[in-house]
């Protein structure tokens, strides 16, 4: 029996793996009704043969001819196709990844009813003469860090169902980053870094002149909420003094507690908090710091080293 070779090549770290299939490796062996169809055409033969039946002889290997065609054909739907395989974007720990695979024809041959294979689960797609399918790839994620994509395979039985044709596509690669689970909300610490105790402290308000309104916050105080606002219609307006708001704050390992995945989750938590507040911030941790910045690159910049803290990456 022949089978697929996989030749996988990475297009960059981390950022997307291709495969081809060839010839060599692709696997294949009969399906349970082709089990039951070999066994019928070895009946079908024994009484040909024991009573001399020309006929019987005829039809016995016009349909194994038959068989061995939809072999070839089942082997060759999987010969010649191109997988790119994509990490999604970032997700925090605990939610489900998605990642991107495309399936592309390099021989000029249309591919029916193939199954990607990965994950616990199976993705039906076919492609298109000179043309690609794309598949989302949906998986959980339990940990931080850089995660493998799950092992891929591809798999088929057309034209006829008595052949499985399957081959081991992109095993482990590339990975998928994640984010480390917030921890539950919280406050964040002062604008001096201070907190009780070493736990972080409630934002302390800005003191000066009244300066503008923004939008009401998680965390903010009933007491400046400007009802006024609220009452024309304008939803929850909190008021912002002359020097609030535009305090940076230092996001510090030392200011939390716990083992490393708690401080962790903590400055998750913290980073997520700073920026829905429109806050500028840095982040320190034993391994460097983050310099003060705002804005969602710079918040995607603080969530990837916390997600990659300890690991080495």
């Amino acid at each position: 029996m022949t089978g697929s070779a996989e030749s996988l090549e990475h297009a960059s770290a981390d950022a997307a793996a291709v495969l081809r299939t060839d010839s060599r490796k692709v696997y294949i062996l009969p399906t349970r009704f082709g089990v039951l169809f070999g066994g019928a055409l070895l009946l079908m033969l024994l009484v040909s043969v024991n009573y001399n039946n020309g006929l019987g002889h005829l039809f016995t290997f016009l349909l194994a001819g038959i068989a061995v065609v939809a072999m070839h054909y089942t082997q060759r739907n999987l010969v010649g196709i191109r997988l790119v395989a994509t990490p999604g974007r970032p997700v925090f720990a605990g939610d489900t990844a998605r990642a991107s695979v495309s399936a592309s024809d390099e021989l000029r041959r249309e591919r029916r009813a193939v199954w990607l294979r990965a994950a616990g689960g199976e993705h039906a797609f076919d492609v298109p003469r000179d043309g690609q399918a794309r598949i989302e790839l949906p998986f959980e994620t339990t940990r931080r860090g850089l995660v493998p994509l799950p092992d891929i395979g591809l798999v088929t039985i057309w034209p006829m169902g008595l052949f499985c044709a399957w081959t081991r596509a992109l095993r482990g690669a590339p990975r998928q980053l994640v984010y480390p689970r917030p921890a539950p909300p919280g406050s964040l610490p002062d604008a001096d870094g201070g907190g009780e105790g070493g736990v972080p402290g409630g934002r302390r308000p800005g003191q000066g002149d009244f300066d503008a309104l923004r939008d009401h916050q998680r965390g903010d105080p009933l007491s400046r909420v400007h009802w006024r606002a609220s009452a024309r219609g304008a939803g929850l307006k909190t008021k912002v003094f002359d020097g609030e708001g535009r305090s940076e704050r230092v996001l510090r390992w030392r200011d939390t507690g716990g083992d490393t995945e708690t401080r962790v989750s903590i400055l998750c938590r913290w980073v997520l908090d700073a920026d829905a507040a429109q806050l500028a911030y840095a982040l320190e941790l034993p391994d460097g710091v983050v310099a003060t910045g705002s804005g969602n690159r710079h918040r995607d910049l603080c969530l990837e080293r916390l997600a990659l803290f300890g690991s080495g990456s």
